[in-house]
């Protein structure tokens, strides 16, 4: 594999993440959790400066002298972690930022060693002070990335409880995301007792430019995700203590479930696609929390799946009474409530084990 290929590429990575970063920031102005991913792949992208200073000769410093500058794994990923939190559908009291301190003063701490080429010499010379501080930031950078999994799951969690679509909502992309992140860190400590191939430079090189034109694409695309469970949190007076940890008497909980019931059948609630467990309170005079709360104790479900049973009931009927001999299977997943044919194939198989068309297949035979 030829060097100087190896390096252009890694430069069009850089400049590439250099300018969305930039592009992103901009945003901010109109969607302000997008300043922290802005400022993430700015990050990412001076990552890999020191090879490509390296490989092109502009400074005499070594590629280890040019990590103490420019390695930020200390602070990368608690930036992410704050954009996730910021977009994300987990409530918060406040937005705390005390997560990224400690990679503020990594940061400045490896500044101060790698402008100083005498001591930045010495350490790298007669101590182990680079591996260290180098492997402590990728053992931090896997604690952060333990977090932000943690939180895209309790984020996951909460969709489902409130929408009857999460199509879009569920932040799939920073899930993908954040397990190439753990993949590239892990390669990282690897690469730190062994050498790479020129190969394997070029692969990293290609996957960064891809990454860096999804995780951009993607920061223009998500907004935050709204938490309707806090819908008239204020106006409700009868909430003095959180619903979500105040167990509800059985009996209350299952009246409330059993007018929930007749209200969903009667109005053919489940047909509207972008319905949610506000919706639902606000109908029933009820607190959204109470209503969640009831499902996940009384009928183990959360708000989506709960919806989707009556809306794959309702498909059952239909292909039963020979609607599929007249609309397509994207018509019957909308008539029922669905947004697309993926959501509704999947609702339909979680439901039933098999797919609308084994479904139809069975009915024929």
């Amino acid at each position: 594999m030829d060097p100087q290929v190896v390096s252009l590429i890694r430069a069009i990575a850089i400049l590439q993440g250099l300018i969305l970063g930039v592009v992103l920031i901009v945003y901010s102005k109109k969607n302000k959790s997008s300043l922290f991913l802005g400022l993430f792949l700015l990050g990412f992208a001076i990552e890999f400066l020191p090879g490509l200073i390296s490989d092109m000769k502009f400074l005499n410093y070594n590629p280890r002298q040019l990590l103490f500058l420019l390695n930020l794994s200390w602070i990368l990923f608690p930036l992410l972690l704050i954009y996730i939190r910021r977009v994300s559908i987990v409530q918060r009291k406040r937005m705390q930022y005390r997560i990224i301190y400690p990679g503020i003063l990594a940061v400045l701490i490896q500044v101060i060693l790698g402008l100083n080429r005498n001591l930045s010499d010495f350490l790298l010379m007669s101590t182990y002070t680079y591996e260290i501080l180098h492997v402590a930031g990728l053992v931090y950078s896997v604690y952060i990335l333990y977090r932000i999994h943690r939180h895209l799951q309790q984020h996951k969690q909460e969709v489902h409880n409130q929408y009857a679509q999460v199509d879009n909502r569920l932040l799939l992309w920073l899930r993908y995301f954040a397990f190439f992140c753990f993949a590239l860190v892990t390669m990282r400590v690897t690469a730190l007792f062994m050498d790479r191939s020129p190969v394997l430079h070029f692969v990293l090189a290609c996957f960064n430019i891809v990454i860096i034109t999804v995780i951009a694409i993607s920061g223009f695309y998500q907004y935050n995700v709204i938490n309707v469970l806090s819908k008239n949190q204020e106006d409700s007076d009868a909430i003095s203590t959180n619903p979500s940890t105040t167990p509800i008497p059985e009996n209350r909980a299952l009246d409330l479930l059993h007018r929930m019931d007749d209200q969903i059948e009667e109005k053919e609630l489940y047909r509207q696609q972008d319905l949610t467990i506000a919706n639902v309170a606000e109908l029933l005079k009820e607190h959204p929390r109470s209503i969640s709360l009831a499902l996940n104790t009384y009928y183990k479900k959360n708000f989506n799946s709960y919806i989707n049973q009556y809306r794959i009931s309702r498909a059952k009927t239909l292909l039963k009474s020979g609607y599929a001999q007249t609309k397509s299977i994207q018509g019957l997943s909308q008539e029922v409530g669905f947004r697309s044919k993926a959501s509704f194939y999947r609702a339909f198989k979680e439901n039933t084990d098999i797919t609308p068309v084994d479904y139809l297949k069975n009915l024929k035979s």
